[in-house]
């Protein structure tokens, strides 16, 4: 027979909302405070039962601000089950009061934007507990979720108002190592405030987060010089020196002069006086003062809305406001190094959170909603202390063995015995709980470190292959650029070709026009050329003439010996000398004259080899003009060897 059935989940259970605190008050005595933070968690319990068709009678007690009509005689341990478990244990001798409420979730945000449905198989199990001492009631309050262990859906923390009520109460509230807990920020304004600060930030049992907002401080100021004003000259009539002269003027360049009328010699006569009179030397005048703009008042920065912070997270945090001043005394003594406002989140000395002023300034009101979401997630899966609070399971066993104690039956305290036995059972059990989500938590992170590491090596793989890409794809881009660049030099070789003249007197002409900034061409090479009779290439010649123009730019600096190359590739242009022993033996051969000046011509190039379609270049480089000057061509000139 083959089985249908309902598979059964492990659960795992983990703690949401966690608050611990004690009591102040001024006026009540403890008693009274005691009853006043049970009353207010019944009146709490009835808010959410209001809809039940029947309240327990155990629950309907006066109202927290009537606790003066509820003796204390009327407390007693008592349970019921509505759907939900309540389940209430008194224990008078030691003090303690404890309550605990386990319902399945409902949901979350219901009729709203951000609604959730409930969740299959969650449950929440809240406690409140009072413990009455001396001076003060020892409160603590837990709320454990309990989900299936494969639900993904997130859980939110909300916080029971019997905390917001309680600390809210103008006759007492909670307080943490001396800072009251009443949505209040921390305001370190004063060395005894930073003693405050000490207390908390250094407390092993304090397991709030602290939240360190900075002063804003003032927005900086660039102090600019004013600019002194300008002395006018003094202003000269035209009508004084040019009288029959019509000036009439509508804008400083809007003006007509009618010189029909003028007396050019009267008006020059007074013209010359008014120049010798200005020649004058002018009286001595005081220099002007350096006039300095006055400093511009600081701005003082819109400040963080951290009191509305500190209302909103009442319960989950401590709000610290810091003042400017006291910013050094923060780095000095908590090495807490805040600058102007910064909000930074601590929790037992170490920081998790910081923020920048930058990063928050443009939407303030957005930005504290949005840390007032983070911080209530906060106490969500952390470890907290609850100091001598004893919530209800132990509370449990507490009321037993009272009981077992104060009881003369064997036989009661043989029952007493095993209800005391079976909630150890029940203590035993949610530990192996406990255990067994650690162990399915330590399976999931092997599992999951397992796949972080496959992750990482696939990573790897996929970095080694993006450099690859990368480096072959920066090997493209180069060629294409060269490409790209070569393109470009043949085109314009070719549209510097296309100019070339054809006739050999005009040769000259052509180089100074289009290279003048680098070429300069001699009488005697202008002479050479035109008497030459040869036959000659023009074309060939006018290449060697664009190459001696980029040789001058390499020369200067201009281009590469990479981009000179290329000028030289077609016909194997090169800069060479023209020999020491031709200069020596032929120097006068060699020698040209430009700008009325001898030079020697003791550099060429050259192509061909024979006489026939023989072409040779020689110049000489002008250092002050950063110029090539050519001095002879084309034909050859004489050498030790053999003449012209």
């Amino acid at each position: 027979m083959k089985y249908v059935t309902t598979k059964l989940q492990p659960l795992k259970s983990f703690p949401t909302y966690q608050f611990h605190a004690c009591t102040i008050s001024g006026s009540l005595s403890v008693d009274d405070v005691f009853k006043i933070c049970i009353l207010e968690t019944f009146r709490w319990i009835r808010s959410r039962l209001k809809d039940f068709p029947e309240i327990p009678p155990e629950i309907m007690t006066p109202e927290p601000d009537n606790y003066q009509n509820f003796p204390e005689s009327d407390l007693h341990s008592f349970s019921f089950n509505m759907g939900l478990n309540v389940d209430v244990i008194y224990i008078e001798k030691s003090g303690i009061w404890s309550f605990q409420i386990s319902e399945p979730d409902m949901g979350a945000n219901l009729n709203s934007k951000n609604a959730r449905p409930p969740v299959n198989g969650r449950t929440f199990s809240t406690d409140i507990a009072f413990l009455k001492r001396k001076d003060c009631v020892e409160t603590g309050i837990r709320t454990i979720c309990s989900d299936p262990y494969n639900c993904e859906i997130p859980c939110e923390v909300f916080r029971p108002t019997v905390v917001k009520a309680l600390a809210k109460r103008p006759d007492m509230s909670f307080q943490q190592f001396g800072f009251r807990l009443d949505g209040q920020p921390l305001r370190i304004t004063s060395k005894g405030s930073l003693a405050y600060l000490d207390s908390i930030l250094n407390s092993e049992s304090c397991d709030m987060p602290i939240v360190l907002i900075a002063s804003t401080g003032y927005e900086p100021v660039e102090e600019t010089p004013k600019k002194p004003e300008m002395i006018s000259a003094p202003e000269i009539s035209l009508s004084s020196v040019s009288r029959g002269m019509s000036f009439s003027s509508t804008s400083a360049m809007d003006f007509t002069l009618d010189l029909s009328k003028a007396d050019i010699k009267k008006s020059s006569a007074k013209i010359n006086q008014i120049v010798s009179k200005k020649k004058e030397k002018p009286p001595k005048t005081a220099p002007l003062p350096n006039v300095t703009a006055p400093k511009a008042k600081p701005q003082k920065r819109d400040e963080f809305p951290f009191e509305k912070l500190a209302e909103m997270c009442l319960g989950f945090a401590v709000v610290c406001f810091v003042d400017e001043p006291f910013l050094p005394h923060l780095k000095n003594k908590f090495r807490i190094d805040l600058h102007s406002g910064d909000i930074a989140i601590y929790s037992h000395l170490q920081e998790s959170e910081r923020y920048a002023y930058e990063q928050y300034r443009d939407d303030m009101e957005q930005f504290c909603k949005t840390l007032r979401k983070m911080i209530h997630l906060m106490p969500k899966r952390c470890s907290y202390s609850f100091g001598d609070v004893v919530f209800h399971s132990d509370a449990r066993i507490a009321e037993l063995r009272e009981k077992r104690h104060e009881s003369n039956s064997e036989d009661e305290r043989f029952q007493l015995l095993r209800e005391e036995n079976s909630e150890l059972k029940k203590q035993i059990q949610e530990i192996s709980q406990q255990n067994a989500n650690m162990h399915l938590t330590s399976e999931l992170l092997r599992t999951t470190q397992k796949k972080l590491k496959s992750a990482e090596d696939e990573l790897d793989a996929l970095r080694i292959f993006c450099e690859r890409f990368r480096q072959e794809q920066d090997e493209k881009e180069t060629l294409y650029q060269k490409s790209a660049e070569l393109v470009a030099f043949y085109k314009g070789m070719a549209d510097i070709s296309a100019e070339f003249p054809t006739d050999k007197d005009s040769v000259c002409d052509w180089t100074e026009t289009h290279f003048g900034e680098h070429l300069a061409v001699t009488t005697k090479a202008r002479s050479e050329l035109h008497k030459y009779s040869g036959s000659l290439n023009t074309a060939i010649l006018c290449n060697g003439i664009v190459y001696l123009d980029a040789y001058a730019r390499f020369r200067r600096g201009e281009i590469s010996a990479e981009i000179l190359e290329m000028y030289a590739q077609r016909y194997h242009w090169e800069v060479t000398s023209c020999g020491k022993e031709a200069l020596r033996v032929r120097h006068e051969d060699y020698l040209v004259t430009f700008q009325k000046k001898k030079y020697l011509m003791d550099l060429h190039i050259r192509y061909g080899i024979k006489a026939k379609g023989l072409i040779r270049i020689y110049f000489f480089w002008e250092e002050q003009l950063q110029k090539i000057v050519i001095g002879c061509m084309p034909e050859h000139l004489a050498t030790v060897k053999k003449n012209t």
